[in-house]
């Protein structure tokens, strides 16, 4: 790859692919927590950071081939509503989308994750201008790039980015990632959903911060996925569960006073796959009390709450209660959770992905983090083939760097300690 970014070699991945996308109106009807995310704040964006181990192929080429699938998919082509009483997305204007950086003034890790921040402080044009962009960044390497996609999150939740991201950039035919079939809502979830909104209402609420906002950092840490399922299999817990063990003790030892988790939840379907909206729910997470909080105690803890959260059937419940309640009591009993929670900590895992011969090697949730939300900061867990990625972006002031570095050292330290068979926890 030379240092301008272009590959003198044509993409693999040059010649059409076909795709049929399941018919789908234009607009679609917004619902509660879509229209709780634009209540709060208009500018909320969420995307991915991925990083491609290889040379960025023939610009010309890709820029055709994203063009040419983003106009088969329906949310690509919808903006925000024309006012705050609409109930409906309307029709963007067409306008370029995809941008190609060649940034050689990108000298080390610092430096990139400052281009990476300044994009998501930028905000959407305020017209009728479609609510997504992707941009590629070279030649700050001989032999990688990074691929950064933006959307409004009220249009476009996490699980419903990587499905666009499969069809921009992958395999669109591919298996859908993260998208579960529907199965029946129970009582007890019900009475979890009341306990965890009775909870946050009792937080205290956040105002708007006055003035302009302090500047959005990101910080991350990778673990090898392959070390992180040997841990995970000997302790008879899931991958998941084990990163949530691991940053709980992390809030303990950096000493955070969050007591909770706010662990979000994709209600998406496989029938939704392309459908534009935030289809998104979370349940609260208690953190174990003790400093320092021992890898069993969090183990534990953490693993009884999540086994609950998936036997009792959190996700379809909360999906069904949303749907069921009018829109304005769903948007009363979502927005306290979304506003008075300080902490989030969501997990995705992404496709395997090839932008001709450069293959993905590890990825970021991105998160706004506006000064409209409670949010100290938005953690996530990022899987891709090798590794997983915690990575962390907040605005206010918080040991961000400090936290992810923390949640690494104290994974290595566990995983050089194989438990003994009578704390293996069983699955």
């Amino acid at each position: 790859m030379r240092d301008d970014g272009h590959s003198s070699h044509r993409t693999s991945r040059e010649s059409r692919v076909t795709m049929t996308m399941p018919r789908q109106r234009r607009a679609r009807r917004i619902g509660p927590v879509d229209q709780v995310f634009l209540d709060l704040s208009p500018a909320l964006i969420g995307g991915f950071i991925l990083d491609f181990t290889g040379s960025l192929p023939d610009t010309a080429a890709l820029r055709e081939q994203i063009h040419e699938q983003a106009s088969k998919l329906p949310t690509l082509a919808l903006t925000c509503p024309a006012s705050a009483k609409s109930k409906w997305w309307r029709t963007a204007t067409p306008a370029e989308s995809i941008t190609f950086s060649v940034r050689p003034d990108i000298s080390d890790e610092d430096a990139l994750r400052i281009a990476v921040t300044e994009l998501f402080d930028r905000p959407f044009p305020s017209a009728p201008a479609p609510q997504w962009d992707i941009h590629f960044l070279s030649g700050y390497s001989t032999h990688r790039f990074t691929v950064i996609y933006r959307a409004n999150h009220a249009l476009q939740d996490g699980v419903g980015i990587v499905q666009h991201l499969q069809a921009l950039l992958g395999d669109p035919h591919g298996e859908p990632v993260g998208l579960r079939p529907r199965r029946r809502a129970t009582a007890r979830a019900v009475i979890n959903i009341a306990r965890d909104v009775s909870a946050t209402r009792e937080s205290p609420r956040t105002e708007a911060v006055e003035g302009s906002p302090a500047p959005l950092q990101w910080h991350f840490r990778d673990i090898e996925r392959p070390l992180l399922a040997a841990a995970a299999r000997s302790r008879g817990v899931t991958e998941n569960d084990l990163c949530l063990a691991t940053l709980a003790r992390a809030v303990r030892a950096v000493g955070l006073r969050h007591t909770t988790l706010l662990v979000p939840m994709s209600i998406r379907r496989p029938s939704e796959r392309y459908t534009p909206g935030n289809f998104t729910a979370g349940y609260l997470l208690r953190i174990p009390p003790g400093t320092p909080l021992s890898p069993q105690d969090a183990l534990q803890s953490i693993r009884e709450q999540t086994s609950n959260a998936r036997r009792t059937n959190e996700r379809d419940t909360r999906r069904a209660v949303l749907s069921l309640l009018p829109n304005a009591l769903a948007k009363r009993a979502a927005r306290p959770v979304i506003v008075n929670i300080g902490l989030t900590a969501s997990s995705v895992s992404l496709p395997h992905l090839e932008i001709g011969g450069a293959c993905l090697t590890g990825a970021s949730v991105a998160h706004s983090a506006p000064s409209s939300l409670a949010l100290d900061a938005y953690v996530s867990f990022t899987t891709t083939g090798t590794t997983v990625r915690c990575s962390v972006f907040h605005r206010k002031k918080l040991p961000g760097e400090l936290l992810v570095e923390t949640f690494r050292n104290l994974f290595l330290e566990m995983h050089q300690h194989e438990p003994s068979p009578e704390l293996r926890l069983g699955t």
